[in-house]
């Protein structure tokens, strides 16, 4: 770890500070409620190496961001009322009614416990940078290599960071809701509000 911090001192700190005017630093948190401990300690200890290495060159003190918190203020649209439990079974709709008295949505709402959240960042970020703006690393089979998804996540800290020091921090609301049957399916619309910033949500159940 040491030599790695060396290394991103001297070639990549450096060079950004010839060539940029950088004003602020945002480091991404490390989830402490993961169940691997080893990986969280090595985590907040580089981290800590990193931090060091950006004061040394920029005199700047990082920002640091949570995951959720970054994935949440870079695009609360993704914040929704659960759909499905642990096993990927809906809901039945008492419970989905409970949830929109409670205000209870969280990230990822919408989709089954299961889903891999990184690739739904970074669809979100390429429907952003759409027309091939950013340009991701293949491998020799066509594929995305992993370190796109660290880059990904070092990008939606930076859009989180952006949009907290412009709107400030604020909490996702349902502001509205109604509920009605069509054919076989019960239809929930609401709208839920971050910021100025409203958008429309729909939940489809199966009638039982």
């Amino acid at each position: 770890m040491f030599i790695r911090k060396k290394i991103f001192e001297d070639e990549c700190l450096n060079d950004l500070k010839e060539r940029f005017d950088i004003t602020d630093v945002v480091i991404e948190e490390p989830l402490l409620s993961s169940n691997n401990v080893n990986t969280v300690a090595t985590l907040l200890r580089y981290n800590g190496m990193i931090s060091d290495a950006i004061y040394n060159v920029f005199g700047l003190v990082p920002h640091f961001i949570s995951s959720y918190d970054a994935r949440m203020f870079s695009f609360p649209e993704l914040v929704s009322i659960r759909k499905y439990n642990k096993k990927g079974v809906e809901y039945p709709v008492k419970h989905i009614e409970n949830a929109i008295k409670k205000n209870n949505i969280v990230l990822f709402g919408s989709y089954p416990f299961d889903i891999d959240k990184k690739t739904v960042m970074m669809n979100m970020v390429n429907e952003m940078y759409h027309d091939n703006e950013i340009s991701w690393t293949l491998n020799d089979k066509g594929d995305l290599k992993k370190e796109n998804y660290d880059a990904c996540d070092s990008l939606i800290c930076a859009l989180a960071y952006i949009n907290i020091n412009h709107y400030g921090l604020d909490e996702a609301k349902i502001i509205e809701h109604s509920i009605y049957e069509e054919n076989s399916e019960i239809v929930i619309n609401y709208k839920t509000k971050i910021w100025d910033r409203i958008y429309d949500k729909k939940v489809i159940l199966e009638k039982k």
